[in-house]
């Protein structure tokens, strides 16, 4: 029903990458609004985040390709925007596809379980933190009651600790799998805008609680990834000004980028930053930065 015309090639030249179909695409566009729409200058004096934009305005040929089987009415609906008059916030899309809408809940559910996961096998929650949480919750599924008995028998002495924890983890997942239905829009657009999937109200407050309440409150928020975060960010924004201020320090692709499109110096920059490993960038801010790492064959 959503193949559209199905014919994704590699092409291996970085000017066209993978040829994808308009079907893989809008399932992977999640806010449906180019950026300088969605920025809020105003919004900086609370956050640093930019705003959740699926586009940049260079790409206005690729946006107009991607709606192009859309009528004016349905692109108006997947592009409308939240009714918020707040001064201090991002603009933000109400809609997007089927496809990308189950993208969206198969995302927040692998996250927040697999997550959870490393954090308590890493040590960086206490477990037994994980068990009164979980034990407090309230949802009414029988599959979440017996989720709670497993939960409760685990144990940081023991040594199946890593298996059982493993089985918690495949009947969270299993449980919120199950809760996902298809629902149907107030409209009578094609199926791809019609229907959409979601999950209970219940089974987006347990992700809430794994994500918010015990991973990012917890341990993203700790001292220790803090640390690990803001070091990652410094080298980020090194790179990006060393480059931005030194063209020559970019490979020669890039450079000839530059070259012939100086209005998108920033994004070429941003997008090679994008490609780089967290090994390969943090060697190349050594290379620029620091004295005994100057070789020409460190990268």
């Amino acid at each position: 029903m959503f193949l559209g015309n199905f014919n994704p090639v590699l092409t291996g030249n970085k000017d066209h990458g993978l040829n994808l179909t308009r079907a893989t695409l809008l399932s992977v566009v999640k806010y449906p609004i180019f950026f300088n729409k969605a920025n809020n200058y105003s919004a900086y004096t609370n956050s640093s985040n930019p705003p959740k934009a699926s586009f940049f305005e260079n790409e206005l040929d690729i946006y107009n390709w991607l709606v192009s089987n859309f009528s004016e009415e349905e692109v108006n609906f997947f592009t409308e925007i939240k009714k918020d008059n707040s001064k201090e916030k991002h603009v933000k899309t109400l809609n997007k596809t089927l496809e990308c809408s189950i993208m969206e809940i198969a995302d927040d559910i692998a996250y927040a379980t697999h997550d959870l996961q490393d954090v308590i096998k890493f040590k960086l929650l206490n477990i037994d933190l994980f068990k009164e949480e979980i034990r407090n919750f309230k949802m009414d599924n029988p599959r979440f009651k017996e989720i709670q008995k497993y939960v409760m028998r685990l144990d940081n002495n023991s040594l199946k600790l890593g298996e059982n924890l493993g089985e918690v983890i495949k009947k969270i997942i299993n449980l919120l799998i199950q809760d996902v239905k298809i629902v149907k829009n107030k409209c009578s657009y094609n199926n791809r805008l019609k229907y959409r999937a979601e999950l209970s109200e219940e089974s987006i407050e347990l992700i809430e609680l794994i994500s918010n309440n015990l991973i990012y409150n917890k341990v993203i928020k700790s001292q220790r990834v803090q640390t690990m975060e803001y070091k990652g960010t410094n080298i980020i924004t090194s790179l990006f000004n060393a480059f931005y201020e030194e063209s020559n320090l970019l490979p020669d692709y890039e450079r000839e980028l530059i070259s012939s499109n100086k209005d998108l110096k920033p994004r070429i920059i941003a997008d090679y930053i994008a490609g780089m490993t967290d090994k390969y960038a943090e060697n190349f801010y050594r290379r620029l930065y620091e004295s005994n790492s100057g070789r020409l064959f460190d990268l």
